[in-house]
């Protein structure tokens, strides 16, 4: 399986991706490249870099299916696939009221292009 991992805050979304999956769209929205993919089982994918309000880089994935929450197992391999294997992503679960849900059925992972982002919260073995 071909890895997708961003270097740099020169980021673009990724162009060669494995078989199962294909482009639907590269471009920009006020400067801010993005990517908008699919597999054929049916996962949609929308990838994006930013400088948010803390200065540094963080790519955004946004990952959905049409009718259910993509799998726990889903999940992973399209992170491993656009972020790489041994890269930090975290999920964020926010208070209510400031959820924004376009989509019932979507999930998102952010990574930290500038630095890893989170603590290591291991005591005695792996997360």
């Amino acid at each position: 399986m071909q890895v997708v991992k961003p270097q740099t805050a020169n980021w673009k979304p990724p162009k060669n991706l494995p078989q199962n999956w294909r482009t639907i769209r590269l471009s920009e929205i006020e400067q801010q490249p993005y990517g908008v993919y699919r597999s054929r089982n049916g996962l949609a994918v929308i990838i994006s870099c930013c400088r948010y309000e803390d200065n540094k880089n963080w790519i955004h994935l946004s990952i959905s299916r049409k009718d259910k929450l993509p799998s726990w197992s889903e999940f992973v391999q399209v992170k491993e696939i656009f972020l790489g294997k041994e890269s930090t992503a975290i999920q964020v679960i926010p208070p209510r009221s400031q959820w924004v849900n376009d989509h019932p059925f979507c999930l998102h992972l952010w990574q930290c292009l500038d630095e890893t982002s989170i603590p290591d919260f291991r005591i005695e073995g792996t997360i």
